[in-house]
């Protein structure tokens, strides 16, 4: 009989966030190493239920719940700096021991962010004992996008409580399992790495090129958080204006939401906009129609930029752009995570650093849109590291290896 395992996930498929695909993943190919996968989700845009998908809802409970759904909301209200779900986590608790109402599950997995995930997992570790892999799809230290100040223990407390309950800890770049190897040298055993990837399932190639007297350099997703392409805009007005770049030739095409500080300066837009270079759509779309505009682009622009410069993570979409196969430009930082998944992807492309000079930024533009625009297949480097079956069955080593074992 299979193993009984449970995933605890915020976002979870079918709802279309991107941080659901690696938990479903998870889910669906633990089957073939052994494995029966329940998960506990966030309600989303999905409320059904499922035999195997738990939807719990961020709304209030019912009222034998108010209690700790309130006392949660409370401390998140009035004491933490981040929405990190922990009302939500209370509800998922709850959820957990429903499920499992004796001696728990063989093993659970929590998958974050939120860092209520993680809470629920702790929560299942400290009651039944079973062994527990925390998977981070964001780190807490170094992360970004968590830069309030007013309340700089919160992170640390909560990441070192993770590291001294979890029976393993997996990063998903090997630039932040580095890091937490130097932070917790007495933990390294229990830092395991499994990067992002693709489902191997989900076909997804380059799709024959319209005709159209321009070529297309597309950034499909969304800009925040100091992901602007103002860089590149820039550059491509110098090369325009000194007439090295034909701007009836060429349109930037920008498709998917803004954050409003983006909105709000789109006086760096009206430069391309006034040369009749610029296709700014602020818009959300269905994954079809993003995956056919990424599809259909003679090129594809990565932006892995941030406020803090942090060489941290791996934006979702590279996966998808290096299957796709046409030539990339990447703004990151050198020597970061995405510049050397490129370099061994088999893929063309070029990257910008940040802190490159102007001068250097035009020339490196300008040799990237003179690349052939022919897509090429990605390595055999790249699809074995980043298969999602191949990554899954890591997964079933890290449960066998932390006393979780299944028969196959």
């Amino acid at each position: 009989m299979p193993a009984s395992i449970l995933l605890v996930a915020i976002a979870f498929p079918p709802d279309p966030i991107t941080g659901a695909a690696r938990p479903g993943r998870f889910a669906k190919y633990l089957p073939q190493f052994g494995y029966q996968v329940k998960v506990i989700a966030g309600s989303g845009s999905v409320r059904e239920n499922t035999d195997s998908v738990r939807r719990v809802p961020y709304a209030e409970p019912a009222w034998a719940d108010r209690l700790s759904y309130r006392a949660a909301e409370l401390l998140q209200r009035r004491f933490l700096p981040y929405n990190d779900s922990i009302p939500w986590a209370a509800a998922a608790f709850r959820e957990a021991r429903r499920l499992y109402p004796s001696s728990g599950p063989l093993a659970v997995i929590s998958s974050s962010p939120p860092l209520g995930c993680h809470l629920v997992g702790l929560r299942l570790k400290l009651r039944y004992g079973i062994p527990w892999i925390a998977d981070f799809r964001d780190p807490l230290l170094g992360n970004p996008f968590r830069t309030r100040r007013w309340f700089l223990p919160c992170d640390p407390w909560a990441e070192k409580l993770i590291f001294q309950h979890a029976d393993a800890v997996v990063a998903n770049t090997d630039s932040v399992a580095d890091a937490w190897k130097s932070r917790y040298p007495m933990f390294e055993k229990k830092i395991e790495l499994i990067w992002n990837g693709f489902d191997p399932q989900q076909p997804i190639q380059a799709e024959p090129l319209p005709v159209r007297p321009y070529r297309i350099l597309a950034h499909v997703g969304s800009l925040y958080g100091g992901r602007h392409p103002a860089a590149l805009i820039q550059s491509l007005d110098r090369l325009i204006r000194a007439g090295r770049l034909d701007a009836s030739t060429l349109r930037l095409q920008l498709l998917g939401p803004m954050d409003e500080g983006l909105l709000n300066s789109r006086g760096i837009f009206d430069v391309l906009a006034a040369h009749g270079c610029l296709d700014l759509r602020a818009v959300t779309v269905s994954p079809e129609k993003a995956l056919e505009a990424s599809a259909t682009a003679d090129y594809l622009l990565l932006l892995d930029l941030n406020r803090q410069n942090s060489k941290l993570q791996v934006p979702a979409k590279l996966f998808e752009y290096i299957r796709i196969g046409r030539p990339i430009l990447a703004f990151t930082g050198s020597q970061s995570p995405v510049e050397r998944i490129l370099a061994r992807s088999g893929i063309l492309f070029r990257c910008v650093a940040p802190e490159t000079p102007e001068a250097e930024i035009d020339r490196i533009v300008s040799d990237f849109l003179a690349l052939p625009c022919d897509p090429r297949s990605p390595s055999e480097w790249f699809n074995a590291t980043f298969n999602g079956l191949f990554q899954t069955q890591h997964l079933a080593t890290i449960l066998k290896r932390v006393g979780a074992g299944a028969d196959v």
